[in-house]
């Protein structure tokens, strides 16, 4: 199948008798959409291709089956006779803007190959160190850590509504064990993967994930948030690499210093960039209100 594919960016409506190479950038769990008294499942994922251009496909109801037990994140599978539907609200920007429906007849094939599976290269991966520049805005990251600590589940009722939850304890190379919080779903299904193999402390990409405040700096899903556990990619190695040589270390800072508590380890030095002198601060206001009165 590998002969005649084509890049992402040459699909198009009018396109015929194609097959893409790509990449699972990633792979959601199937969802059920509710209207009223209607509901669908669907199950959604996002393909790359070497030129870096991203495309999202779904399938809908009985087509689910289609892929189940397929397209499994990272991995190279050509795809061809898939339904190319047009994004309208991106008509014009210069943006790929089609999306692909998976459905009968839609052919996918594992590309095979001896090659280690990698991240791509647009894949973009926040260190822990950079979690202090977007507490509690709607700017969302993605990060990959080892999972070194479960902690017991818990509910939480808020605005009248019981959410039930459970915070995990990971960690990267900088050596900054962060409160991670699995909420509802995520908890009941990418939890219990991750509870069943916590004896070797897995590896886990979390996806589109927010930053809080709440036990000073970590993180928490929202609904767009996607949990992969025990990813299938070299980067994914080498930190398994560094966890199994650092195990000491680390079961000392969770138990012995519970640094996952400490401020001084979770809140990053104030850079002197940042200082502001208080008679400035001061000063300004004075300004500010002389002006307005």
């Amino acid at each position: 199948m590998a002969t005649g594919t084509v890049p992402i960016s040459r699909v198009d409506e009018s396109a015929f008798d194609w097959t893409v190479l790509v990449q699972v950038i990633e792979a959601d769990r199937v969802k059920i959409a509710r209207d009223g008294d209607l509901s669908r499942s669907f199950h959604w994922f996002e393909f790359g291709d070497f030129q870096g251009i991203k495309v999202s496909a779904i399938a809908f109801d009985d087509d689910v089956a289609i892929v189940d037990g397929r397209l499994l994140p990272f991995r190279n599978y050509y795809i061809s006779n898939a339904e190319v539907r047009e994004i309208p609200d991106l008509v014009g920007t210069g943006l790929y803007s089609f999306y692909r429906v998976i459905k009968e007849g839609t052919t996918i094939e594992e590309a095979a190959g001896s090659w280690e599976l990698a991240l791509p290269f647009y894949f973009e991966l926040r260190s822990f160190q950079y979690f202090h520049f977007v507490p509690d805005t709607d700017i969302f990251i993605n990060v990959m850590g080892v999972v070194i600590h479960a902690l017991p589940p818990r509910d939480v009722y808020f605005e009248g509504s019981k959410r039930y939850g459970r915070d995990y304890i990971i960690v990267d190379q900088c050596k900054r064990p962060v409160v991670l919080t699995l909420w509802d779903d995520y908890e009941s299904i990418e939890g219990c993967v991750i509870n069943e193999s916590m004896v070797s402390m897995p590896i886990i990409i979390a996806m589109r994930v927010r930053v809080t405040t709440r036990n000073y700096l970590s993180l928490s899903t929202q609904p767009s948030s996607v949990i992969i556990v025990a990813p299938d990619v070299l980067e994914a190695k080498h930190l398994d690499d560094w966890s199994n040589a650092n195990i000491s270390e680390l079961v000392r800072m969770i138990f012995d210093d519970m640094a996952y508590l400490d401020p001084c380890v979770l809140l990053p030095p104030v850079r002197d960039a940042t200082l502001i002198p208080i008679y400035n601060v001061i000063s300004h206001a004075k300004s500010v209100a002389n002006r307005v009165l």
